[in-house]
Order: structure tokens, then C-alpha cells, then sequence
């Protein structure tokens, strides 16, 4: 299966990672709420111990601290030149 960005579909969604709190419906990395059951890509995945790949989310996406970075110079850019 593909994702829509036409790469392999290997999202994951919050409550496949071992920061997930099911008793607070939170992310205990980030702190935030959990995304439901929308796929994603997080540099703070932790699988849980079932998980055939134990790999972290900075191995399994190693671009996506870089693409994170392009994404806020180019809104930070997109800021400045409305001003």
C-alpha cells in the first residue's frame, strides 16, 4: 500500500507507540492529545514491544527532521515577507 505522498504507507498512528497514555488520550513525549487514528510520522515513536520493527521513529523516517526543518524556514520566510 502507498500513502498519498506515493511513498510505502509506514505511518503509524499514536497508539501504536509506547508514549501514548490511553488513560489521558495524550502523548506523554509532546504533551499533547493524541491525533485518533490519523497516520503519521513522528521522530518521537517509540513501537511498542510487539512491534516487529523496533526501530525508533529517527531511524525508521531519518529525512523527517530535516523536512521539518525546511517546512518552519519556509513558513518563517512566508511570515516575514507578509510584514
Amino acid at each position: 500500500m502507498k500513502a498519498t505522498d506515493g511513498l510505502p504507507e509506514d505511518r503509524v498512528t499514536c497508539r501504536e507507540c509506547r508514549h501514548y497514555d490511553a488513560g489521558s488520550y495524550r502523548c506523554n513525549r509532546y504533551r499533547v492529545p493524541e491525533l485518533g487514528d490519523l497516520p503519521r510520522r513522528c521522530l518521537g515513536f517509540v513501537p511498542l514491544p510487539q512491534d516487529i520493527d523496533q526501530r525508533p521513529g529517527s531511524e525508521r523516517w531519518p529525512t523527517l527532521k530535516q523536512d521539518i526543518a525546511d517546512i518552519r524556514a519556509i513558513e518563517a520566510a512566508a511570515r516575514e515577507s507578509g510584514k
